[in-house]
């Protein structure tokens, strides 16, 4: 995704839930949401609100700002996981998937974003 209009556009979260991922280094954040059973992973973000707010286990709000758009490549990635492909017996996904990997089954994300 990419905001064509504003390099430095914020990225706000379009599911409430509990951060299973995060970093700064990385410019990635996870969050799970055990109501709608997915993990969204937020990808390509600049200025995280990870150095104290977005901590594993911290609880994020609807449209909570996550950060900013990465100005170096101008676009962000969002991947959404279901339960049914989760990694670990917590029931969330805390794999960061390559887009590159054209193996993975896929869903359509227009359901889980608002």
């Amino acid at each position: 995704m990419k905001n064509a209009l504003t390099p430095t556009a914020s990225v706000y979260s379009s599911i409430a839930g509990i951060v299973t991922k995060s970093s700064t280094s990385g410019k990635y954040v996870s969050i799970y949401n055990s109501d709608l059973g997915i993990t969204m992973n937020f990808q390509h973000l600049n200025n995280i609100d990870g150095t104290g707010v977005l901590l594993e286990g911290q609880r994020v709000v609807h449209l909570q700002k996550l950060g900013n758009q990465n100005t170096t490549n101008g676009h962000i990635h969002i991947q959404v996981c279901n339960d049914g492909s989760v990694d670990n017996q917590s029931g969330k996904c805390t794999t960061i998937h390559s887009g590159s990997n054209l193996d993975l089954v896929c869903i359509k994300p227009y359901q889980y974003i608002k």
